[in-house]
């Protein structure tokens, strides 16, 4: 068996030792991925490969934002949570712009105040005056105008 990155087609797999070998195999076997296992099916015997799973390493004092947007009185509203909780203060950016400087309790709620229609926002947020920051979140409301 073979196994190819579909993004770049490198190999990944080019097949194992004389112990794992698969009886009654033929040159083209189609497999199904499902719940995280690769299943092949020969002759007689069906053959399931666990698929790895990559733990990324954590760079230290990286900063993790989530945001989830929603609608109050019709009024764009974020809801943002971000950890570990690094510092005393946190900035809060939003398209690029400093917005507030709050403490680090790990919530913010930014009250856009927009009503209706589409639009789209990006978050960071900062260790307050450094440059440790997290990843950057956009945020998308669709609609029609009010």
């Amino acid at each position: 068996m073979h196994g190819f990155d579909g993004d770049t087609g490198n190999v990944v797999y080019a097949g194992g030792g004389a112990d794992e070998l698969m009886a009654g195999t033929r040159r083209f076997n189609t497999g199904i991925a499902a719940r995280g296992c690769l299943y092949i099916a020969n002759d007689n015997k069906v053959y399931a490969f666990v698929a790895p799973t990559a733990t990324p390493t954590p760079t230290p004092g990286a900063i993790t934002l989530s945001a989830h947007g929603r609608r109050v009185q019709e009024r764009h509203t974020v809801d943002l949570t971000w950890s570990p909780l690094t510092s005393a203060n946190i900035d809060i950016y939003r398209d690029g712009v400093a917005i507030a400087t709050v403490p680090s309790n790990g919530v913010y709620k930014d009250f856009i105040g927009v009503r209706g229609g589409n639009a789209r926002y990006t978050f960071k947020v900062c260790e307050a005056g450094t440059q440790n920051c997290s990843n950057q979140v956009t945020v998308r409301f669709d609609g029609p105008p009010l």
